[in-house]
């Protein structure tokens, strides 16, 4: 029309103005009320498909578990139940598939006789879809048959994973479990090194007419390869000689990721490195001899640390320490730190030296200055001593030879005490996470003794056994710690105030002051004992993410001899959750005290 107008303008006479603007300002309104009309309908009409779009029911009955949930992950009418197109139509199409997908869902568990009774009705809020599934009797393997060629065949972790496999003959046959077998022997086969490896034989035949499933298995492992040549770079400050007693295999060594895993624990453990990469060469390899290059960046050579904090046993407190990771090419270390509080301070320095298993073994000379003021305490103590550390998997040892001269004041007794101890430690921890442990167990012995007349002045024997373990209950956890220990000294009066045995205070029976509980002197003075018997049992209970209360009840007590009444102290806490560990605030009442006080306890670190 316009390119017919613009014609008619162009080739006739032009019209009077006012009359042709009139003519155009008609037919827009025209065109703007029939627009308006087409607005109002397709509105009209998307309103009355939305408001037509059905509700929807689905229910299941029979099956419960894994097979309930794949069945409603593969059943269209519950997938689109919620689908905008919805149609009277299509639900009738999607009932229609759901027998079929149903019998899909379950065949992986080994259901291939279902029976679905199915019912569709409307209701008066939509429709309502309801299958009774009857999934039938399993699928059992008929036989099985696994085999394992190559040189793999001779391997004892293969023959082990044969031994135990997680379907047999008479099972129900379940695909899942099928498929995370296959990927077993895969993973084993390539931390194995057996790089070649496929399997020539996977099936799964099922005769549905006498209801049995054949599964045959075949994997080729090929050969096994081996550890090639070994290469470290970087700007390396250690010799190489060190480096290569933290590798746990040689050349020409059957190839093992887990070897590799324990070399990579191994250096990063070292704290000589401050990046650890090591890389298989398996491209590269000739002759089935795979090359092994480590990657190193060492760390700063000295590390130093300022640190402060508070204890109702110590006080405040603070630390000021530095350590030289490595101080010459074959790895020895140094270190040395200040701990000062209220009640304890201390200054010591230590050598440390790597032994032929750099990763597990170490040798230390070590010095350390300490003080100790309580109430009835106060002693100052010199010891030097040296020793070797071993720590593997669980387990830290260490064996040492401490000789210690102690001067002290413990109530109405004072004296000098020299003591060459042999003395002997073992620790076993055993948790995901040290400073937030879920669960865990952490057990300590110790074991130390001096003869007078050896470099001593008086004669001992003592064995102390602490243990703590933590178990989730209830959608909280329990800890639970105690410690015994026992001395044998002919003459307890000249042993100094370090070798007693005391009770009280925050890790031990809380209600009760640090180091307030065992004999006293006729002066009432707490002189420690012979003897230790210590119990905690606490229940926490998290408050969010990152509170957590707690009730606690701690029984214990130091003894001349073990027939002395065990204090007791009980009380509730408050946690909160900080990136060092936990801090502690406990309110605990000494429950065995006559008039039954009650005391703040607050500490701050790890679980275990």
């Amino acid at each position: 029309m316009l390119f017919g107008s613009a014609g008619f303008l162009r080739g006739a006479k032009r019209p009077d103005a006012p009359a042709c603007a009139n003519r155009q300002n008609g037919m827009r309104e025209g065109m703007n009320r029939t627009l308006h009309l087409v607005a109002l309908l397709l509105l009209g009409l998307a309103s009355g498909t939305l408001s037509a779009q059905p509700n929807l029911t689905v229910e299941l009955s029979g099956v419960s578990g894994e097979e309930r949930d794949n069945v409603l992950l593969m059943l269209s009418i519950e997938q689109q139940k919620g689908h905008p197109d919805l149609s009277a139509g299509r639900i009738r199409r999607l009932h229609a598939r759901a027998p079929e997908e149903i019998a899909q869902a379950l065949a992986p568990f080994g259901f291939y006789r279902v029976e679905t009774e199915s019912e569709l009705t409307r209701t008066e809020e939509g429709w309502s879809a309801r299958y009774r599934i009857e999934p039938g009797p399993p699928l059992p393997i008929g036989k099985m048959n696994a085999v394992i060629s190559g040189e793999a065949a001779h391997d004892p972790a293969f023959r082990e994973l044969l031994d135990a496999p997680p379907l047999s003959e008479g099972d129900t046959f379940n695909h899942t479990l099928y498929e995370k077998w296959k990927r077993e022997l895969q993973r084993l086969a390539e931390e194995r090194g057996y790089f070649q490896a496929k399997f020539t034989t996977h099936s799964v035949q099922v005769d549905l007419a006498a209801y049995t499933a054949t599964v045959a298995l075949q994997l080729e492992s090929g050969p096994r390869y081996l550890f090639g040549p070994l290469s470290f770079s970087g700007d390396i400050l250690l010799d190489e000689s060190l480096l290569l007693r933290y590798v746990p295999f040689t050349t020409d060594e059957p190839y093992s990721t887990a070897k590799l895993m324990q070399l990579q624990d191994g250096l990063n453990g070292s704290n000589y490195f401050a990046h650890v990469d090591i890389q298989a060469e398996r491209e590269a390899a000739v002759d089935l001899h795979v090359p092994i290059t480590v990657k190193l960046v060492m760390n700063k050579r000295t590390r130093y640390q300022l640190g402060a904090g508070f204890g109702t046993d110590t006080g405040a407190r603070g630390i000021l320490g530095m350590e030289r990771r490595y101080l010459n090419r074959k790895g020895h270390r140094y270190g040395a730190d200040i701990k000062v509080s209220q009640i304890k301070d201390s200054i010591g320095v230590r050598y440390i030296i790597p032994l032929e298993k750099p990763s597990t073994d170490r040798a230390i000379v070590r010095s350390e200055y300490l003080r100790d003021r309580t109430e009835d305490i106060d002693s100052s103590a010199l010891l030097v001593g040296a020793g070797v550390e071993h720590a593997e998997g669980l387990w830290h040892r260490s064996y040492f030879l401490n000789y210690q001269r102690e001067k002290f004041e413990i109530g109405l007794q004072s004296g000098n005490a020299r003591l060459l101890m042999p003395t002997l430690n073992w620790n076993r921890l055993d948790t995901p996470n040290v400073l937030f442990a879920p669960s865990g167990s952490r057990i300590g012995l110790q074991l130390r003794g001096a003869r007078e007349g050896i470099s001593s002045n008086t004669s001992l024997a003592q064995a102390d056994l602490s243990a703590k373990f933590i178990r989730p209950a209830g959608g909280g956890r329990f800890l639970l710690r105690g410690e015994v220990g026992t001395t044998s000294a002919p003459d307890f009066d000249t042993l100094p105030p370090s070798v007693r045995f005391f009770a009280g205070g925050d890790t031990s029976v809380r209600g009760y002051a640090y180091k307030s509980l065992g004999p006293q002197d006729s002066a009432g003075n707490v002189i420690g004992g012979k003897h230790l018997l210590v119990g905690s049992a606490e229940y926490e209970y998290p408050l969010g993410a990152k509170w957590s209360a707690a009730l606690f009840f701690d029984a214990g007590n130091a003894f001349a001899e073990y027939d002395g009444e065990l204090e007791q102290g009980a009380g509730i806490g408050l946690r909160r959750r900080l990136p060092i560990g936990w801090l502690r605030i406990d309110v605990a009442q000494a429950i065995t005290q006559e008039d039954k006080p009650l005391r703040f306890h607050i500490t701050l670190g790890p679980d275990l």
